[in-house]
């Protein structure tokens, strides 16, 4: 389909070493890792005119210097910084700094061009017959910020549902098979609705072998304590004998590197992760050799063991610790808040030290001038 746009990112799931995401400033395409959203709102800055933080292109020099400036402007000694923004090197705060913002909201001002009226009505809609679960789109409308859709099972759109989404694809997901359902959309934005477009019909027939639904927990996923395991639970496919489950890393957006596969006859697994960490995973039928489609991809996180990826200078045996001492940390999620507390007993009341962390992959600190006791 051939879609208008003004910027198009091209998003890969094979793993890659250097950088993960390209773009040049101003320009219309960038790369991205599909599912790294700090890495894709990153190059879309780059599209929109935002150097880095640390360039020594803006005015006054960098903004930041938690890796070396680009343009050789510095030579001195780097910060590390717990509050970088989206064109940073470092630091987890997920917008873009003001300068950024005003780089960028000039360079849309100036180069892409503003609705001024409501949007024009969708046209060239077509008649499908389609598989449940599969997706219905249409042309999209540049100046559209979203679709409102109707459909019912009768054309005059007496008990009609109605919804609105943000691109144009509707999963054929939420029909029911074997049923013939009329449809109209149009075109919203902030001046108003375009007129409803012509009504088609989608005809809904059921898949040989369709996906699961996930039943375990809801997108945001479910945290479990350590070592302990949970249970990924799914609705029955109709014709399905088997079905098959992956478990991968949560940023193996592919399943390319599999922490766990299984083939059940029944429609949960109790499954224990092997170590602390977030996680995703999917569900397919199976009839014989014939596989169906994949499920929607569910997440879950297991907390690590006790004082794992805590790392400390300090005696085993806890004798003899020096009052001063540095320590680092890796939380299981590169965006986990950690806060670290230090007291002199078990309730942790009255600490002596307390901080909390913000950093994206590994935070470190300094403990000094602890109390003797």
């Amino acid at each position: 389909m051939n879609v208008p746009f003004d910027k198009r990112t091209y998003l890969f799931t094979k793993n890659v070493t250097e950088a993960s995401g390209v773009a040049n400033l101003g320009g219309l395409h960038n790369v991205s890792p599909l599912g790294n959203y700090g890495t894709i709102m990153h190059e879309f800055g780059h599209n929109f005119g935002s150097p880095h933080t640390h360039s020594c292109f803006w005015p006054g020099g960098p903004i930041d210097y938690c890796t070396s400036p680009e343009g050789g402007c510095y030579d001195k000694s780097l910060n590390q910084l717990d509050n970088g923004s989206l064109m940073s090197y470092c630091g987890d705060e997920h917008t873009f700094h003001p300068l950024c913002q005003t780089v960028m909201r000039t360079h849309a001002e100036s180069t892409l061009k503003k609705a001024e009226t409501a949007a024009p009505a969708i046209d060239a809609l077509k008649d499908m017959t389609t598989n449940k679960g599969d997706f219905y789109s249409w042309a999209a409308v540049p100046t559209a910020l979203s679709y409102e859709i109707n459909y019912a099972d009768n054309s005059g759109f007496q008990g009609a549902a109605s919804l609105n989404l943000p691109v144009n694809l509707l999963s054929t997901k939420i029909l029911v098979a074997n049923k013939d359902y009329y449809i109209r959309i149009r075109a919203v934005n902030a001046f108003g609705n375009s007129a409803w477009s012509e009504v088609r019909v989608i005809k809904v027939i059921p898949k040989e072998l369709g996906p699961p639904d996930i039943l375990t927990q809801s997108q945001g996923g479910k945290v479990i304590p350590p070592r302990a395991g949970l249970d990924l639970t799914f609705s029955t496919a109709e014709r399905a004998t088997d079905y098959e489950i992956e478990v991968a890393h949560a940023f193996d957006v592919g399943f390319t590197n599999l922490t766990a596969s299984f083939i059940v006859q029944q429609t949960n697994l109790y499954y224990v992760p092997p170590y602390g960490a977030s996680f995703r995973w999917r569900v397919r039928a199976m009839q014989g050799e014939k596989r169906g489609a994949w499920s929607e991809v569910a997440s879950f996180s297991a907390n690590p063991a006790k004082n794992d990826r805590l790392f400390m200078p300090i005696p085993n045996n806890l004798q003899n610790v020096p009052l001063s001492f540095p320590f680092s940390f890796h939380p299981i999620g590169r965006y986990s808040d950690v806060t670290v507390t230090v007291a002199n007993n078990l309730e942790m009341a009255n600490p002596v030290f307390k901080k909390t962390y913000h950093y994206y992959e590994l935070f470190t600190g300094f403990i000094k001038n602890l109390p003797s006791k």
